[in-house]
């Protein structure tokens, strides 16, 4: 079975991971229990109940999270497809429950950057849901990184990079970050 390369625990800082509080580590570790599938998402799983019971800051984690385990998957060995259809069945029910809860889930969906930058998952839904992510959340993290990922997918699906460049640009949290992908926005 392919595992994901400890990679992911460097980028985390060492009082970072010690000022985890309890509710994250717990959240991290039921997350890597769901996709190794040992848990599901049902209604009235441990992560369904830790999702629904939990702040947007954690549910933030979690996708941040998720997303670097994706990252940090070693590049020569494959992701199993029983793992890719769980990252994907869990994007799915991420979005869905943002999308019932409209007031919130924004913040979580920021993270969904990470997930997209990786080249991991299916090309094309990847995009649609980096397009939903921004409408929904007005801006996307690592946002440097994801121009940088759209200029390479503008030649497939120039509406949808164009459609993201856009939002980014009319969401920009500070005017410094557009500076840090200006050269990248040019090709687009």
């Amino acid at each position: 079975m392919g595992r994901p390369s400890p990679g992911f625990l460097r980028t985390l800082s060492i009082e970072r991971v010690i000022s985890l509080s309890p509710r994250i580590a717990s959240l991290s570790n039921l997350l890597i229990f769901y996709l190794r599938g040992l848990i599901d998402l049902t209604d009235g799983s441990l992560l369904s109940d830790a999702y629904a019971s939990g702040s947007d800051a954690l549910r933030s984690d979690g996708m941040f999270f998720v997303g670097r385990i994706l990252a940090d998957w070693e590049a020569e060995r494959p992701i199993p497809a029983d793992w890719v259809d769980r990252f994907e069945a869990f994007l799915k029910w991420r979005f869905e429950q943002v999308t019932i809860a409209e007031e919130s889930g924004s913040e979580e969906l920021v993270q969904f950057g990470w997930w997209f930058i990786t080249e991991r998952l299916p090309e094309g839904p990847m995009l649609d849901y980096l397009v939903r992510a921004i409408e929904i959340a007005g801006w996307i993290e690592p946002d440097h990184e994801v121009v940088k990922r759209l200029v390479a997918r503008v030649s497939e699906e120039p509406e949808s990079a164009l459609r993201c460049l856009m939002l980014l640009l009319q969401n920009a949290r500070e005017p410094w970050s557009v500076r840090s992908w200006a050269s990248d926005a040019r090709d687009i």
